[in-house]
């Protein structure tokens, strides 16, 4: 008999001793040291290993060893993603103290904030999927979790801007310092808000003794409350009046529901020229009314210019609701993130000397740029900037709540669903706006913040196809984009901008925007 059959023949006997003493029954192997059970190979225990064998047994193939090294390699990448994101909550949303996260109000100290901000979950798609994954999340999560559904045909543009970063540090450092010193040079004050609320007062009970009517109330609306203002911003001035129609409280009060409010063109036009009347007459006012007169647009309004004790520029409207609500809106978008406001006021100052701010000769209001931004601020970038907050709190803005509970200052950030932040710069955020819109398709695409997401002009009534853009607004559905006849200018604008934000040495001066000057409005 040969050594090697002598070898195999101990090597049984070897296994049936040790086998007959643990009291198990034998099973037949093979010659590399694998068992047989039930005509299947399955792993031996009794196998000589590489790691303990004296005499050279085989061990895992190496298939399997590559297994079990990807195995542990993705338990080891689990583990520090779980610990970055640790770290994530502890340095970007909240720290132990329950202190809030910088807000950048110095322009001296943004730049260091926004470089010690910790990029730990990424905006590429393959890094949210990867972080959807491992906390066993949806692709999809952000539909249901904050209400927005990503435009996935433009998502790869921020990748884009990523790499763009990478080899132009300088510039886009350089781009993140002077949107804040813009912001913060542009910025309405405190002074100049205050201001306003004295002359909206005394307005307010002007007003009430003219058309005796206590319960008229005079509601700041637009740039002035929505957080998006600059320092020389008009006044928009909403007078509510409402009917004593349908819905009387028990004690024969008006309710303050909408079907309480006529918007009637000429009841409005009545209305108001009665108080321009008035208030012309009023020496005493004590405003120092310099111009004032009724316009009969689409939505009437009393225009008025006022010198004492600094010049200021106001429009009445007479039950223009939607006004309300949606600066209402505004404002707490601009109070959860201040890179909101920051681009606002940078976009409608690019829009101005672009030649696009101009709703009276065919482009844009201010209004429907700012939702531009909401919109690419929730749909343009993932994770999101910005949550839906009409889908996780519908009845604070709903469109029926009544309008002497709102309250424009109260801290919903408790109340939001955990979620990856998005740790763009604003500077980031900037150029993959206009390359967003440079290649958004707004002959096809309509756009909704109340649902977040953008849809196909198909799903629209017959009579709002024909618009060039449409902008769905938040709460009586129409286009905020209705003015818009001429987009060509406005696509060229977009299209030159986003090109000339790919030179590497690219300044804000290459887009025609100066972030020390005051020509915002």
């Amino acid at each position: 008999m040969s050594k090697k059959k002598n070898r195999k023949r101990i090597a049984a006997l070897m296994q049936q001793q040790q086998q007959g003493q643990s009291g198990q029954m034998p099973m037949p192997t093979m010659s590399n040291g694998m068992a047989i059970a039930n005509g299947v190979p399955a792993p031996n225990q009794n196998a000589p290993s590489p790691r303990n064998s004296l005499n050279g047994g085989n061990g895992p193939k190496p298939a399997k060893r590559r297994r079990l090294e990807k195995k542990k390699k993705k338990q080891e990448l689990k583990q520090i993603k779980l610990d970055q994101q640790q770290q994530q909550q502890e340095c970007i949303v909240l720290d132990d103290s329950g202190d809030e996260a910088p807000q950048f109000s110095d322009p001296r100290a943004s730049t260091s904030n926004e470089e010690n901000f910790v990029h730990i979950i990424g905006t590429s798609r393959t890094q949210v999927e990867l972080w959807a994954r491992e906390v066993e999340l949806p692709l999809d999560y952000e539909r249901t979790s904050v209400g927005v559904i990503a435009n996935t045909a433009l998502l790869g543009i921020f990748d884009r801007v990523k790499a763009f970063r990478m080899t132009a540090e300088p510039a886009f450092q350089r781009l993140d310092y002077d949107i804040w010193r813009h912001y913060n040079t542009n910025k309405q004050s405190v002074d100049v808000l205050q201001h306003k609320q004295s002359i909206c007062g005394i307005l307010e009970m002007a007003i009430r003794k003219i058309l005796r009517r206590p319960d008229a109330r005079l509601f700041a609306v637009g740039s002035t409350v929505n957080g998006c203002g600059s320092y020389n911003s008009d006044m928009d001035l909403c007078l509510t009046l409402p009917m004593a129609l349908p819905g009387l409280n028990p004690d024969g009060t008006p309710q303050f529901t909408k079907l309480n409010y006529d918007t009637c063109k000429r009841v409005a036009v009545k209305t108001l020229h009665k108080v321009n009347a008035m208030l012309r007459n009023q020496k005493d006012s004590g405003l120092g009314i310099a111009k004032m007169n009724v316009i009969k647009a689409k939505v009437p309004i009393i225009k008025m210019e006022l010198n004492h004790p600094m010049h200021l520029e106001l429009d009445i409207n007479v039950n223009n609701i939607p006004g309300i609500y949606n600066s209402h809106l505004l404002r707490y978008y601009a109070e959860l993130d201040p890179r909101f406001p920051a681009l606002a006021l940078l976009i409608k100052h690019w829009a101005i000397t672009n030649g696009i701010n101009d709703s009276m000769n065919g482009t844009f209001n201010s209004y429907s740029l700012i939702m531009l931004l909401l919109h690419y601020l929730m749909c343009g970038v993932k994770p999101a900037v910005l949550p839906n907050l009409q889908y996780l709190f519908p009845h604070r803005f709903a469109q029926f709540v009544n309008l002497d509970t709102l309250l424009m200052n109260a801290d919903i950030r408790e109340d939001l669903p955990q979620r990856p932040p998005n740790t763009a710069t604003v500077g980031e955020l900037l150029v993959g706006f206009f390359e967003y819109y440079a290649t958004f398709d707004f002959d096809s695409l309509a756009i909704s913040i109340r649902a977040g997401r953008v849809f196909h002009k198909s799903e629209l009534a017959q009579n709002q196809q024909r618009y060039c853009i449409f902008i769905e607004e938040p709460y009586d559905f129409q286009n905020t984009a209705r003015c818009v006849r001429h987009i060509e200018p406005i696509r060229e604008a977009f299209r030159q901008t986003a090109l000339a934000l790919k030179h590497p040495n690219f300044t804000l001066h290459n887009i025609r925007v100066n972030p020390g000057t005051d020509e915002v409005e």
